[in-house]
C-alpha cells in the first residue's frame, strides 16, 4: 500500500488531506492539477484535482480536463459523474473551496 500526501493551499484542508492507495491497484499513475496555485495554466478554479489511472499519461490528461472544469463547489458531482464513466480512470479527487468529492479505488485519510 502506498500513501499520499496531498499538497494544496485551501485553509479547509491544508496539510490536512491523505491518499492511501492499496497495493492492488497497482502499478499505477497519479497525477494532480490545480487551478489556484502552481505555475500551470488553467482554467479552472480547482483547489486541487487528482485523478488515479493504470497509466500516467491518462492520468495527467484527466487531472488537467477535470480541472478545467471546476469553478465552483457545486461543479465536483457533475464532473465526477462525467469522468467516472471513462475506463482508463481508477479514481478522482476533486477540492474547491470547503467541499470535497472522492470517487473510486483512492481512499481518503485525514
Amino acid at each position: 500500500d502506498v500513501t499520499i500526501d496531498v499538497f494544496l493551499k485551501n485553509k479547509c484542508f491544508r496539510d490536512r488531506v491523505k491518499l492511501l492507495i492499496k497495493s492492488g491497484h497497482t502499478p499505477c499513475g497519479v497525477c494532480s492539477s490545480s487551478g489556484s496555485f502552481g505555475h500551470s495554466l488553467s482554467l479552472g478554479k480547482s483547489d486541487l484535482v487528482t485523478v488515479l489511472s493504470a497509466s500516467p499519461i491518462a492520468a495527467d490528461g484527466a487531472a488537467t480536463a477535470i480541472a478545467n472544469r471546476i469553478s465552483t463547489p457545486n461543479d465536483i458531482k457533475p464532473t465526477i459523474d462525467c469522468f467516472k464513466k471513462l475506463d482508463e480512470l481508477k479514481g478522482i479527487l476533486i477540492i474547491k473551496d470547503d467541499k470535497l468529492g472522492i470517487w473510486g479505488n483512492l481512499e481518503l485519510i485525514m
